[in-house]
C-alpha cells in the first residue's frame, strides 16, 4: 500500500502537471438527446492555459454550444469529433479555426472512459502563418520555374531559388525540411539541427529521415509516399524518431507537395513538431484521472463539488445513488436545485443559510466541532436531503473550502445517509430511557432510608456513623443526578421532551443558581453580573430547561475555577434579535487538542478529569442538544488553556415555544464531592 506521503506527492504532481501544461487542456462529457444521439458536451475541468490560449472564460459546468454558440455552424465536425472519440475510445486529431478565439488550433482528442474525453489544445496560428508564407513562396517558386527551361532545372539552380524562402523558415520553432520529389534534402531550418541533433552538413543531400527516422512500420511510409507523391495530397501523421544521441521522441508530421502548373511535384515541404512532452503529460494526466476516478468511486459517502457560484462541477457515484440524479443532469446546475435541504421541522433551508454557502463566503456562523483556529472543515448539522423523486433521508457530513492562491474558489461537501444510524441510536435511547427509569427506584429507596437513619427516628447515630451516612447520601444523589441526565438526553435525542412555557425571570434564575452553588460547595467565588436593557422583563421559557442551561454554564465555571480567587463574569443582554448569555471564568481553560470535542457526549478533557474526577461529560452535550437542536439557538466558546474560558448561548429573543411531549426535562443537582 503506498505511503501517505507518496499519495500526496502524486496528487501534487498531477495538479502541477495539469496547471502548468503549456497547451490548453479540457476534460469533458458528451451530452445526448432523448434518442441517445450526441448533441453537445459539457466542460468538466480545464487548466489555466485553456483560457490563456482560447480566451474562453468560466467554461466549467457549461455546454460548448453556450460557450461558442456558432460552433456548429463554423465547425460542423467539432462536436461529432468529440463524440466519436468519447464513444469509441479511438483518438483523433484535427485543425480548426475558432472565430471567438481568433486563432487556429490543433486539437488532440483522447478518451479516458466511455462518453468522456480529454482535449489538448495547441495554438498553431504561428505555424499557419509560416505555412501561408511557404505557400506564397511556392507560388513565387512556380513563377520562377515557369520561366526556366526544363534543362535549367538542375540541382544547383533549384537550390539557389530555394534560398529565397530561407527567411520565411529560419525563425520557426518547428522543424522544416524541403526536399526534391525523391526526398533528397535541399534545405533545413535551424530547428532541425536542434531537434534531431544532426548538423546541416550531415543532412543536406541525403534522403530525408534516414538519419533520425525509419522507426515506423513499413506500411506507414508506404501510405505517406502514396499520399504526397501519387495522390499529391497533404499528409498528416504521428511518428517516432531517434535523435543523434539515441534518445527517442514523438513527433507530429505534416508534408505538403508543391506542384507546377501541370500538376507535377516540384518539391516537398515537411513540418515536424516534437510532441514528446505533451504526450507524456497527457498520459500522466490520463493515469491521474483514472486514479482519481477510482478514488472517487471507492468513497462510501456522497460527494459533490461546486464552484464559487454554487454550481455543481463534480459528483461521485454514491451521490447519484443517494440523490437519484445522473451526473450529466446534476453538473452545471445550482447546488440548491439538486440538493434541497430540510431542517428537523420540515422547513426548507435557504441557500444563504446552507453550510456550503457559508464556507464559500468564508463565514463560519455555525457550531464547528473543530478548534476555533481550524477553518478547513465545517460540520453539517443533522438534517434531511430531498431526492430527485421527492423522498428525503437524514444526513450528516462535512464541508471543506477549495483554495487557489489563498482564495476560496469553491467547496467540497461529503454527506452520509444516517437512516440506519438513527434507527440504532433510537433503539439505544429507548433502552437507556427504560433502564434509567428502572434504575431510579433503588436510589430513591436508598435516599429515603438514609434520610430516615439521619433523622434519628430509628435511634441516634454516632458521629462516625453520621459521616458515613452523609457520604452515602451524597453518592446516592450523584447517582440520581447521572440517571436524570441520561433520561434528559434520551428524551432530547428521541424528541419526546415537552417544552412547557411560563414567564421566567432570567435574573432570578441566575441569582438562584449562584446561591445554590455557594451553598453546595465549600468555597466562594467573586461574581460579576451585567444585565442589559430589557433583561429584567420576564421571557417565555420552560423554567426547567432554563435552569439546566444556566446550571451547567455557571457550575462549570465554578467547578473548574482556581481553588482560590475564582472570578466569574455573567453577562445577559439582547443582541441581534437574540437573548445572549455569556459566562466567563479564570479557570483551567480548554487545550487546543480538546476544543473540537467539547460538545461530544461523555467527552471530558484531560485537565478537566484532573480537576474534577467525578464528572460525567454529559452537561455540555445536553445543553448543546437543547439549545441548537431543540430551541434553534447557538452555543460557542472561546478559550485558552490555563487562561479560562467564555461560553456563550444565544436564544431567540421572543423566547421558547410551547412543545408537546411525554414529559418535561428534569433539573440536575451537583454536589461538593464532584470537586
Amino acid at each position: 500500500m503506498p505511503k501517505k506521503a507518496d499519495r500526496i506527492d502524486s496528487q501534487a504532481l498531477y495538479k502541477s502537471l495539469f496547471d502548468n501544461m503549456l497547451d490548453g487542456l479540457a476534460f469533458g462529457e458528451i451530452v445526448f438527446d432523448a434518442q441517445g444521439s450526441p448533441i453537445d458536451y459539457i466542460y468538466l475541468k480545464v487548466n489555466k492555459n485553456f483560457q490563456a490560449l482560447t480566451g474562453l472564460k468560466n467554461v466549467v459546468g457549461k455546454k460548448v454550444t453556450k460557450v461558442i454558440p456558432e460552433i456548429a455552424t463554423t465547425n460542423p465536425d467539432w462536436i461529432p469529433a468529440h463524440a466519436r472519440v468519447a464513444m469509441t475510445g479511438k483518438p483523433e486529431r484535427f485543425e480548426a479555426y475558432v472565430k471567438q478565439a481568433s486563432g487556429w488550433f490543433l486539437l488532440s482528442l483522447y478518451s479516458t472512459e466511455k462518453n468522456f474525453f480529454v482535449s489538448v489544445f495547441q495554438n498553431i496560428t504561428a505555424q499557419k502563418q509560416i505555412e501561408k508564407n511557404l505557400e506564397n513562396a511556392k507560388i513565387a517558386a512556380q513563377n520562377v520555374l515557369a520561366d526556366l527551361s526544363g534543362e535549367e532545372l538542375k540541382y544547383e539552380g533549384l537550390t539557389k531559388d530555394l534560398e529565397k524562402f530561407k527567411l520565411a523558415t529560419d525563425n520557426a520553432s518547428d522543424q522544416i525540411v524541403i526536399t526534391d520529389p525523391e526526398g533528397i534534402t535541399l534545405y533545413i531550418n535551424p530547428a532541425t539541427e536542434r531537434l534531431t541533433g544532426y548538423e546541416t552538413k550531415e543532412i543536406m543531400g541525403k534522403k530525408v529521415g534516414t538519419l533520425w527516422g525509419s522507426l515506423m512500420p513499413k506500411e506507414f511510409y508506404q501510405d505517406m509516399w502514396k499520399t504526397i507523391k501519387t495522390d499529391k495530397r497533404i499528409f498528416i501523421g504521428e511518428l517516432r524518431n531517434r535523435r543523434k544521441n539515441g534518445e527517442l521522441y514523438d513527433a507530429e508530421l505534416r508534408i505538403s507537395p508543391v506542384l507546377d502548373k501541370k500538376n507535377n511535384v516540384l518539391f516537398f515541404v515537411g513540418i515536424e513538431r516534437d510532441v514528446s512532452v505533451e504526450k507524456r503529460l497527457v498520459k500522466e494526466k490520463d493515469e491521474a484521472l483514472a486514479k482519481d476516478d477510482a478514488i472517487l468511486s471507492s468513497i462510501g459517502d456522497g460527494l459533490v463539488v461546486t464552484d464559487r457560484d454554487g454550481k455543481i462541477i463534480l459528483v461521485n457515484q454514491v451521490f447519484e445513488s443517494l440523490m437519484g440524479w445522473k451526473k450529466t443532469d446534476a453538473i452545471g446546475r445550482l447546488f440548491t436545485d439538486v440538493i434541497p435541504r430540510q431542517d428537523e421541522n420540515g422547513h426548507i433551508i435557504p441557500w444563504s443559510e446552507r453550510v456550503l454557502q457559508q464556507v464559500i463566503q468564508g463565514k463560519l456562523a455555525l457550531i464547528s466541532t473543530l478548534p476555533a483556529d481550524d477553518k478547513r472543515i465545517v460540520t453539517i448539522p443533522t438534517s434531511y436531503f430531498i431526492r430527485k423523486d421527492g423522498t428525503k433521508f437524514p444526513v450528516t457530513g462535512v464541508v471543506s473550502p477549495i483554495y487557489l492562491n489563498e482564495k476560496i474558489i469553491g467547496a467540497i461537501e461529503l454527506f452520509r445517509d444516517i437512516t440506519k444510524e438513527q434507527a440504532i441510536d433510537r433503539a439505544k435511547n429507548e433502552f437507556v430511557s427504560l433502564a434509567s427509569h428502572q434504575l431510579r427506584t433503588p436510589p430513591s429507596i436508598i435516599g429515603w432510608y438514609t434520610e430516615t437513619l439521619k433523622s434519628g427516628d430509628l435511634g441516634q447515630m454516632n458521629k462516625r456513623q453520621n459521616e458515613y451516612l452523609d457520604e452515602i447520601y451524597k453518592a446516592n444523589e450523584r447517582m440520581i443526578a447521572t440517571i436524570n441526565s441520561l433520561l434528559n438526553i434520551s428524551r432530547i435525542e428521541m424528541g419526546t421532551f415537552a417544552v412547557s412555557i411560563q414567564k421566567v425571570d432570567i435574573k432570578s434564575v441566575i441569582e438562584e443558581t449562584i446561591k445554590e452553588l455557594t451553598s453546595r460547595f465549600k468555597r466562594t467565588a467573586e461574581w460579576t453580573k451585567e444585565y442589559g436593557p430589557g433583561v429584567d422583563q420576564p421571557i417565555n421559557a420552560d423554567p426547567n430547561i432554563m435552569h439546566i442551561i444556566i446550571d451547567n454554564l455557571l457550575s462549570n465555571a465554578f467547578k473548574y475555577g482556581p481553588p482560590e480567587n475564582t472570578k466569574i463574569e455573567v453577562t445577559v443582554k439582547f443582541e441581534n434579535n437574540s437573548l445572549l448569555v455569556s459566562v466567563k471564568d479564570n479557570g483551567i481553560g480548554i487545550a487546543p487538542k480538546d476544543q473540537g470535542r467539547v460538545f461530544e457526549k461523555l467527552f471530558r478533557a484531560d485537565n478537566a478529569v484532573s480537576a474534577n474526577p467525578d464528572g460525567t461529560g454529559l452537561g455540555l452535550y445536553m445543553v448543546k442538544k437543547i439549545v441548537v437542536d431543540g430551541l434553534g439557538g447557538k452555543i460557542w466558546f472561546d478559550s485558552k488553556e490555563n487562561e479560562g474560558a467564555t461560553f456563550c448561548v444565544s436564544l431567540p429573543a421572543e423566547g421558547m415555544k410551547e412543545k408537546p411531549g411525554m414529559t418535561t426535562l428534569t433539573r440536575v443537582q451537583y454536589y461538593q464531592s464532584e470537586l
